[in-house]
């Protein structure tokens, strides 16, 4: 709040109406400055969560999801007896449409956590307040009041998504390098004296991987400035770091080959190529931040996904080594039974061979007597 020192002495009405309205100015005006700076996120660091207890009420939150995406929210209880965290989010309902909601989840379930820490916020009762406020509300865009919208507006007063922002760069790199690589493919082949568009559009191609991997170098000196600037903990930069190059070593082959598949003789072949080549590399893109936020996932998780295949990989020990003994067993069991099985009938061979002997022995001797 913008206080304005007074001198003792009784104001008119008009004078208290015309200092409320020099407050209210120069309040707009610290605000609007501050949200620009906030804007430009010159004031924010993200860090990995690691624990629940590393969770406080107010906190802005942000899971990392493998399919590319990041979800924010605001922490409004942490019960660790229970291992449970409580939102205020924009989510979808049933009915798909989504709304301001509290929720209250396992912390389990979120496999990877980071959260924003803010030279300028306001606190958490006030955070948390200010979230409330917007309880049930229904005014969800993906490019104006999304998640990230909704719980920087919270915790800072100032909207703004990286996301978004991010992602409108991204598609407007991918199509200069696109409608680049087009451009110089057309070029190529109209200036060529043999009309080789098999060697223009490979020069084209080559050009448009270039292009896209200026943009990733840009990109990653972005990431080191930033984390010079101490923006990202060193776990998160880390993560950050397998991202970026997951992503284009991804897309710079996806728009050579793309782009060196496809003549580019007529207009629509040029705005057929420039829309499916930018499409691709935007698949391409979001292809390989999905890998890599599967690698930052086993990374981050190694110890307990070692854990989990050791154990697996004991359980089978145990697993085969119990089949090979029930075999042993069965095995001995069923060579026994043979065996008694041979014993029996040998014996049963043998009384019936000596009945016989007796008996021709007998018919012999009376014979012989005759």
């Amino acid at each position: 709040m913008v206080q304005i020192v007074r001198d003792g002495r009784a104001n008119t009405e008009a004078e208290d109406d015309v200092i409320a309205f020099q407050e209210n100015i120069l309040a707009n005006d610290i605000q609007r400055i501050v949200g620009e700076c906030k804007a430009l996120n010159v004031d924010r660091k993200l860090v990995t969560v690691e624990k629940i207890s590393d969770l406080y009420n107010g906190d802005h939150i942000v899971f990392n999801q493998l399919y590319g995406l990041q979800h924010h929210a605001i922490v409004t209880n942490v019960n660790l007896r229970e291992d449970e965290v409580t939102l205020i989010e924009y989510t979808s309902d049933g009915n798909m449409k989504a709304k301001v909601k509290e929720n209250t989840h396992p912390f389990s379930i979120f496999k990877m956590v980071d959260k924003y820490i803010y030279n300028h916020e306001y606190d958490a009762e006030e955070t948390i307040k200010r979230a409330r406020r917007r309880l049930n509300e229904e005014k969800y865009s993906i490019f104006c009041n999304n998640c990230e919208h909704f719980a920087t507006w919270a915790k800072t007063g100032n909207e703004c998504s990286e996301q978004v922002s991010y992602g409108k760069i991204t598609a407007a790199c991918s199509l200069i390098a696109s409608f680049g690589k087009v451009t110089i493919t057309a070029i190529a082949a109209a200036l060529s004296e043999v009309g080789d568009l098999l060697l223009s559009n490979t020069f084209g191609a080559v050009l448009g991987g270039f292009l896209t991997a200026f943009e990733g170098c840009l990109e990653l000196k972005k990431l080191f400035n930033d984390y010079s600037q101490d923006k990202y903990s060193a776990d998160v930069f880390q993560e950050k770091l397998i991202e970026i190059i997951s992503k284009y070593a991804f897309a710079i082959p996806v728009i050579m080959l793309v782009g060196s598949a496809i003549p580019v003789t007529t207009l629509p072949a040029a705005i057929f190529s420039i829309t499916l080549i930018t499409l691709s590399t935007l698949l391409a893109k979001w292809g390989g931040k999905c890998f890599g936020r599967f690698l930052n996932y086993i990374i981050r998780n190694w110890p307990t996904i070692k854990e989990s295949f050791q154990n697996f990989w004991q359980g089978l020990e145990e697993l085969a080594w119990s089949a090979v003994k029930a075999t042993t067993n069965a095995v001995f069991s069923a060579a026994k039974s043979t065996g008694k099985c041979i014993v029996s009938a040998a014996k049963a061979v043998g009384s019936a061979v000596r009945r016989k002997a007796s008996r021709g022995w007998r018919a012999f001797k009376s014979w012989f007597r005759r």
